[in-house]
């Protein structure tokens, strides 16, 4: 496993394919490495998901990989994803590292966006785990 360089685990909008796809907003410092799995849960936060990962149990939530050529862009992410000072608390989304696993197997330490507010009854979860397959993306 690889934990030298910042890789990100994108499951939502900032996947390829997307309103926001984390290749354009760091062209030239991102590298998506492939598709990958982590543990998870995904619920339809808006028009957007939310991942929880539960203590024990959840399902497999499916993204990207991607490797940041600098670690200082996760602070651009941050304020992206709403976490900051100007924010008010708790923050919409909370930056946790998880083991996300490629499809050829390799497994690499990512940051991610965990959703930080209570899950409401009315959002859905997401039952196949992948944001895409529930947008039709």
């Amino acid at each position: 496993m690889d934990t030298s360089s910042t890789y990100i685990f994108a499951y939502g909008t900032l996947r390829s394919g997307f309103e926001q796809p984390l290749e354009e907003f760091f062209p030239d410092e991102v590298t998506m490495l492939g598709k990958g799995t982590i543990q998870g849960l995904l619920y339809l936060v808006k028009y957007y998901p939310g991942l929880i990962l539960p203590e024990e149990g959840g399902g497999t939530v499916f993204g990207e990989v991607y490797e940041l050529s600098d670690a200082s862009l996760l602070e651009e992410l941050d304020q992206y994803e709403g976490i900051n000072e100007s924010y008010k608390e708790p923050h919409l989304y909370k930056r946790k590292q998880v083991e996300a696993t490629l499809e050829n197997g390799e497994k690499f330490m990512c940051w991610t966006y965990c959703y930080n507010w209570p899950i409401e009854s009315n959002m859905p979860l997401i039952e196949s785990g992948d944001f895409a397959d529930y947008r039709g993306t």
